[in-house]
């Protein structure tokens, strides 16, 4: 953690995430690390809740 650079607020804008947009409905959840679309009104395989931006 010694090793992090301050980020300045004016620069928070710059950042940009990566990825495809998922359709409206659909989240993300996280099997073995990797990110798997799943529809928001199903669980995730390991019976957790998907992100979702809603």
């Amino acid at each position: 953690m010694k090793n992090l650079k301050k980020i300045k607020r004016t620069e928070l804008k710059t950042i940009i995430g990566g990825g495809e947009p998922l359709p409206d409905g659909w989240g993300v959840c996280f099997v073995d690390g990797e990110p798997v679309s799943t529809p928001c009104n199903q669980l995730c395989p390991d019976r957790t809740q998907p992100f979702c931006a809603w």
